[in-house]
């Protein structure tokens, strides 16, 4: 058995899992969280400690790994970084032609445009279609 697969207690000659837990001494490791301890007992007789670990997660330490060609023209535009199962907006450009034109239309409204024109910039069919990206 490989030392990541998951198997049960009686594959590891367990017989027992306490259900009595104490607080442990320590309670973070590299920023893991160590909520509970309790103790396994084998059918040798033999008993060790088990945890319950709160394993850290980071949303944005993460990796996009479908397709991530850029085109030229979306390497030109916006650069905006997406995470977990959220394409980078150049990924998403590339493959698509409609959200590339929105994009570098919004990119040329001036720095200085008012509410009214971004608003008016993203609305009727515009809308349909960043909603729809944002399903997908």
């Amino acid at each position: 058995m490989e030392s990541y697969s998951i198997a049960s207690l009686k594959q590891y000659q367990g017989s027992a899992i306490s259900l009595a837990t104490s607080t442990p001494t320590t309670t973070d490791i590299y920023g893991n969280t160590i909520r509970a301890v309790s103790t396994v007992t084998f059918s040798s007789g033999q008993t060790t400690s088990i945890s319950d670990v709160v394993l850290q997660n980071n949303q944005l330490d993460s990796v996009f790994l479908r397709n991530s060609t850029v085109s030229t023209a979306a390497a030109a535009s916006l650069d905006l970084k997406g995470y977990g199962n959220v394409k980078n907006l150049d990924v998403a450009m590339t493959g698509d032609a409609t959200l590339l034109t929105m994009v570098n239309n919004f990119k040329t409204l001036a720095a200085t445009s008012s509410w009214d024109t971004l608003k008016n910039a993203i609305t009727n069919d515009n809308a349909t279609i960043i909603l729809a990206h944002r399903a997908a």
